[in-house]
């Protein structure tokens, strides 16, 4: 019995010629089984701005290239398709060909858009480069990047208004977790949660959401108007009694309109014939009180202690310091903090308030500590204002810390609604003022009239720290190791 080779060429689907035999299986003839095996790849187009915005509706012709880099009039084109919201065209490429035998094809990419500006001038979009030439390899995914050097970008910044400014008390830490295109640092509002809204000339608007470090892009057309803007916020989980408020920062000039109206997002217009850069910053804020209170709630004597409040998710720390017990401080309304009463080895790094002078821990004229210092436990003759104590502890911070009362946590997100001014002249304004006459005159005119105020941005957390009988913590209340002594007997020392 003889047996012959047979042989597979690609060729054409599916034809199968079967071999001539004798009865005693001998091949008379020989036969050839043929297939065409189709060439499989994906290709993906990107079209940007300059500064890498995303381009909508851009067409890509994809054409197959002979081995002498012409077209290939059988495949010229190959494929077309336009770009999505992303600026992208995904296509799979699926070719029979008995001549593509090669695992690598070269093809060529060519774009081309045609808009209308506002004044109805045709503009025919400039790509860099005009024919991108790329190597496909078959069962493999490729990415060609053109460039739009006619369309306008918009980027820009959606972040928390923290800042590290000198005198502030404000710093980042170490590593910064983001930083600008001008190497600033800045904290994201959550991503998921924020929406930037680009409407055109023709009233058509385009949701562009922002990465997680709150950076957005947008590739809008040369020559129109558009309006760029903040879906309304109201925070993270949408709990806020009112929208947030925010500012806005452009380079576009005049046109950027800051505010526009109470509640209202502020709002850039600008015409389309430079790229804009632009920033949208959170301009809520929330007051954070710190409070040292010893004894029956006397404080003057906690000046100067160190108190420290700690964001988390930016990286960032405010400094506090007490005066008369208390410290004040404007933070964003940015959610979760960490309020520390600074305690350990960075405390005993302080030098005792007892060793300074008054002016060195206290600017008079600001009515607030300046420096910090470590506060002692008061002891002797007391009053009203300087409580006793009795125990074994010497400074604050070491009883603050025993207790594992150091450490609060307050979220600093929660908004006011707005209570707005009455106008002048207005029924209940004319009431009040005819009842503050009747006061003076000694007649009856009703009750005094409520106090209006201004729109405010913050609201108010306060996290207290009490010594002693006045001990407050979030845990179990320890056994106070500190005793108050009576105020009118002296103390031992």
């Amino acid at each position: 019995m003889r047996f012959e080779s047979v042989n597979v060429n690609i060729k054409q689907p599916g034809l199968i010629l079967t071999p001539t035999v004798d009865a005693a299986g001998a091949v008379l003839t020989a036969a050839t089984v043929e297939f065409t095996s189709p060439w499989l790849s994906e290709l993906e187009v990107a079209v940007e701005t300059e500064s890498e915005a995303p381009v909508e509706g851009v067409t890509v012709a994809i054409s197959h290239l002979t081995s002498e880099g012409d077209r290939d009039a059988k495949y010229d084109p190959l494929v077309s398709g336009v770009t999505n919201v992303f600026g992208v065209y995904v296509v799979e490429l699926r070719v029979t060909d008995y001549e593509w035998q090669a695992q690598s094809q070269n093809m060529v990419a060519v774009c081309s858009k045609t808009s209308a500006t506002s004044a109805g001038a045709v503009v025919e979009h400039v790509f860099e480069p005009a024919e991108q030439r790329f190597s496909q390899r078959h069962f493999r995914e490729n990415v060609v990047e053109i460039v739009d050097e006619t369309s306008v970008s918009v980027t820009g910044y959606v972040r928390y208004n923290f800042t590290d400014a000198p005198g502030s008390g404000g710093a980042w830490d170490g590593g910064c977790p983001h930083r600008d295109g001008a190497a600033r640092c800045y904290c994201p509002l959550p991503h998921k949660a924020v929406t930037v809204k680009v409407e055109d000339d023709q009233g058509t608007v385009t949701d562009v959401a922002p990465d997680e470090a709150g950076y957005f892009a947008a590739g809008v057309t040369y020559g129109h108007r558009y309006k760029v803007y903040l879906q309304a916020f109201e925070g993270e989980d949408g709990s806020a009694t009112r929208a947030h408020e925010f500012r806005m920062t452009s380079d576009a000039g005049d046109l950027a309109v800051d505010a526009v109206a109470e509640g209202a997002a502020p709002l850039l217009d600008f015409f389309a014939d430079a790229d804009v850069a632009m920033e949208f910053v959170h301009a809520e804020s929330t007051r954070l009180d710190a409070r040292v209170v010893g004894g029956d709630g006397a404080v003057a004597f906690a000046t100067g202690q160190l108190v420290e409040a700690y964001h988390g998710e930016c990286g960032f720390t405010q400094t506090l310091r007490t005066h008369e017990g208390h410290a004040t401080a404007l933070l964003p309304a940015a959610g979760a903090f960490d309020v520390t009463l600074v305690a350990g080895a960075r405390a005993e790094a302080l030098p005792p308030c007892a060793s300074l002078a008054l002016e060195d821990v206290v600017d008079p004229y600001a009515a607030a500590a300046v420096a910090s210092c470590r506060v002692e436990m008061p002891r002797g003759v007391g009053s009203e204002a300087r409580p006793c104590f009795d125990g074994g502890f010497d400074y604050v911070d070491e009883f603050f810390d025993a207790v594992g009362d150091a450490e609060r946590s307050v979220t600093l997100a929660a908004l006011r609604p707005r209570r707005r001014r009455r106008r002048r002249g207005s029924p209940p304004a004319r009431a009040s003022r005819r009842a503050t006459a009747a006061r003076k005159n000694g007649t009856r005119g009703g009750s005094a009239p409520r106090a209006t105020t201004a729109p405010t941005t913050s609201s108010t957390t306060t996290a207290t720290w009490r010594s002693a009988s006045r001990l407050t913590s979030s845990g179990p209340r320890p056994e106070p190791r500190v005793r108050v002594a009576n105020c009118d007997v002296a103390a031992a020392e």
